[in-house]
């Protein structure tokens, strides 16, 4: 009998219902900030202790690395209201994808699915090489394997909480980050877990290659989720400014990970991240839609998912932002207006994908 392993324990795959496959509740991103604000100008208008408020959310929306507290999101008593205001709106489920490196605090996480009753998935695995601040370094594939295996089998840093999938991410695609992959698909491979993988874009780390490696740990390709996913052409601001004859729809990447049989998701943003001072800008949620929209039509709601990816204040309703519910709200209902999806594409993508996805 399959099942999903939820923060507070094994349910039923049908149990699921409506489900975002990619969230962060308790969460603290530091390391994105580290990654990006080296980059930026110096002449800017916030300082890197400066908190959250009126004078500086604006632009914090389009700079979030500029500003540490925009990244830490451990207030358990707020989030708890972002996630019980994602259950008010439809919401079910959702995947907590905050491993080693961003992870924060797991028993709050489990506290919050108590408190709001939505089913919590988290993950064992590992963020980015640079998060790791040297716990990691010189490790073997073996090692990586087997403490993503203690978790699995044991729980999540002396808990009793045991993750339900795995998760990795990538940046530089480095060595070590390598090894990380393949550990990671060895244990999904083992216990018939979903991995989703963080990829880079960089040469070896692009979706199609990520999902090649994947495949030769023996994952099923059915449970690999490429996140992240880009459907429309990304250049820089000025280029896209000076040449709008540049921008469309660019599906060759995404069909890529479709055609070997895997799966992607796609993260309702809504503007609320970004990087301006550095020249560019993220990709608009109606350019998003309209990638998901012509994958539809060419028959792939079956291997999409949906989430929003909630990992800086500002995208937080109790900040200005619209939370969770950016997906029950907006991602959602805005596929069917504007898109003319129909009921079933939409089931598939939020909730007969996940509960196949995430069973084992």
């Amino acid at each position: 009998m399959k099942r999903v392993t939820t923060v507070c324990g094994d349910i039923a795959p049908e149990e699921l219902g409506f489900t975002d496959m990619h969230e962060h509740i308790m969460f603290n991103g530091a390391d994105m900030g580290a990654i990006c604000r080296p980059a930026m100008p110096t002449d800017l208008p916030v300082k890197y202790e400066d908190k959250v408020s009126l004078e500086n959310i604006g632009f914090l929306k389009r700079n979030f690395p500029l500003v540490q507290d925009a990244m830490d999101l451990n207030d358990e008593a707020a989030m708890t209201r972002e996630v019980q205001e994602y259950k008010d709106s439809g919401g079910d489920s959702m995947v907590e994808l905050s491993v080693p490196g961003i992870r924060l605090d797991v028993e709050a996480v489990r506290r919050i699915s108590e408190k709001t009753g939505v089913h919590v998935i988290t993950a064992a695995g590992y963020y980015v090489e640079t998060s790791w601040n040297g716990k990691y370094d010189g490790w073997s594939i073996r090692q990586f394997y087997d403490h993503l295996m203690d978790e699995i089998e044991n729980g999540i840093e002396g808990t009793q909480i045991r993750p339900g999938c795995v998760k990795i991410a990538l940046n530089d695609f480095t060595e070590a980050e390598e090894k990380a992959l393949r550990a990671g698909g060895q244990a999904a491979k083992d216990t018939g877990m979903s991995i989703t993988v963080h990829p880079d874009y960089a040469f070896g780390g692009t979706p199609g290659e990520i999902v090649e490696i994947l495949m030769e740990e023996g994952v099923n390709p059915e449970k690999i989720v490429i996140a992240h996913m880009e459907t429309t052409v990304k250049r820089p601001m000025k280029e896209m400014v000076l040449y709008p004859e540049k921008w469309g729809l660019d599906l060759d990447v995404a069909k890529r990970v479709l055609d070997k049989g895997a799966n992607f998701s796609v993260e309702f943003l809504s503007g609320d991240i970004g990087l301006e001072a550095l020249g560019t800008a993220p990709i608009p949620d109606w350019m998003k839609m309209a990638g998901i929209v012509r994958l539809i039509q060419q028959g792939y709601s079956r291997q999409i998912v949906l989430g929003t990816d909630m990992c800086v204040k500002t995208m937080c309703r109790q900040f200005g932002g619209e939370g969770y519910c950016r997906l029950t709200k907006f991602g959602v209902p805005a596929l069917k207006k504007y898109g003319e999806v129909s009921d079933l594409a939409v089931r598939n993508m939020t909730v007969n994908n996940p509960a196949r996805i995430l069973a084992y």
